[in-house]
Parts: C-alpha cells; sequence; structure tokens
C-alpha cells in the first residue's frame, strides 16, 4: 500500500481548513454565550429594578423560547434574527443600545 506524499500547499490548506473550522466554533460558543449573559443581564435588571420574580420570569424565558419556536411552526416566516429583533426594538422605541455597549466589556468565557 503507497501513501500519499502531501506537499506542502497541501499541508497548508488543510491546516488552515482546521483552523478556520476551530475559529468559526469558538467564534460560534462567544456570541451565543455573549447572547446569553445578555438576557440574563435583562431578567436581573427586570429582578432588581422592577421586583420581578420567579413566576414572571419564567414566564418571560418561556416566551422567548417561544418566540425562538416561530419558524419550526411556521416555516413560511422568516428565521429567528436577532440584528432584525435589535433594530425593531431600537426603532419602535426610541433604544439606543450603544449606551449599554459604552459602559461593559466583553470577557472571555469561563471555560
Amino acid at each position: 500500500m503507497k501513501a500519499r506524499i502531501q506537499t506542502i500547499d497541501d499541508l497548508k490548506k488543510a491546516a488552515s481548513k482546521q483552523l478556520q473550522d476551530e475559529f468559526s466554533g469558538r467564534y460560534q460558543q462567544a456570541t451565543l454565550e455573549g447572547a446569553l449573559q445578555g438576557m440574563a443581564f435583562v431578567m436581573y435588571a427586570l429582578e432588581t429594578q422592577q421586583g420581578w420574580k420567579q413566576q414572571r420570569q419564567q414566564k418571560l424565558f418561556g416566551d422567548m423560547l417561544a418566540l425562538m419556536d416561530i419558524p419550526d411552526r411556521h416555516p413560511w416566516l422568516n428565521s429567528f434574527n436577532a440584528l432584525h429583533i435589535r433594530q425593531h426594538i431600537e426603532k419602535e422605541f426610541g433604544i439606543d443600545f450603544n449606551q449599554i455597549l459604552n459602559k461593559i466589556e466583553a470577557l472571555p468565557p469561563v471555560l
């Protein structure tokens, strides 16, 4: 059985593909972790500033899950898109999320 001899270019392409796959996985993990931290921040604000306790928090979380299920139940609707939701909230309610971004720092996820 003969082993295929790889060229330097073949090795570079394989390494590049592996690095790209690893980067994509880590990017997705970091993005989703940031989204979860953002949702937790909102729920914490509702707890500390509005007095929301377990029942309201559980209902809110259930409502978030229900929104994410809409594309599965109604495939003709657009899929869940967080950027569009952010733009809708900013436009509809005159919210400037940059005020928050200017006051917080993104920290790496805890492993």
